[in-house]
């Protein structure tokens, strides 16, 4: 199937890009307007079984984490932000944070057979409690740093997003931010004052 479906995505690369075709929804294989059973315009991507079977596998897994109702058709692109936020969070090691602040997983977690074996799926439950504890590590990096505690809910990216929401939880741009403070990436951020606050490279941060 991968191999189909590489084929089928070089076939329609160029196709899209002269169309104008945004890059989540060549990764849906529907067009904004399709999403939610609508008719497909004549700009969308040409049905090929690969993008069906493709279309397919995702919302399966969607349904299986949760994202989704367990008998949902379609997706929206909020979605499948989040699907993609899910599986970033599993590279850097979300369950095993999870395991190791959490007594259970239940809920939080499901095994799922895939073509490379058995892996451990975030749920949207899990997923949140994984940001809400990653949130806690971002806000005592940024104290360590030299933020004041009443203002770290303030700090901003370097393009003035906020990295917390009005929760104290990471914004996506916050996550982001923190993501890469983590694997040891160099970033810099505003403080509430407005002074540049920025981390030393190489040196990450659980």
């Amino acid at each position: 199937m991968g191999t189909a479906l590489g084929a089928a995505a070089q076939q329609f690369l160029a196709r899209d890009e002269a169309r104008n075709i945004p890059p989540v929804e060549r990764a849906i294989g529907v067009s904004s307007a399709a999403v939610g059973g609508g008719a497909f315009p004549e700009a969308a991507l040409p049905v090929t079984r690969a993008v069906e079977i493709e279309k397919q596998n995702i919302l399966v897994e969607m349904r299986r984490r949760r994202v989704v109702s367990a008998r949902a058709q379609s997706w929206e692109p909020s979605d499948y932000a989040l699907l993609e936020r899910m599986r970033s969070a599993e590279a850097l090691d979300a369950v095993a944070l999870l395991r190791e602040q959490l007594k259970s997983l239940r809920g939080l977690v499901v095994r799922e057979k895939t073509a490379g074996g058995v892996k451990t799926w975030l749920t949207r439950a899990g997923f949140q409690r994984y940001l809400f504890l990653k949130s806690q590590l971002a806000r005592g990096y940024f104290e360590e740093m030299g933020t004041d505690a009443k203002w770290v809910f303030m700090v901003q990216t370097i393009e003035g997003a906020p990295v917390f929401d009005d929760k104290g939880v990471l914004t996506p741009a916050g996550e982001a931010l923190y993501n890469a403070i983590q694997i040891g990436e160099t970033a810099q951020w505003k403080q509430a004052d407005g002074r540049i606050g920025g981390n030393a490279p190489g040196r990450p941060k659980p």
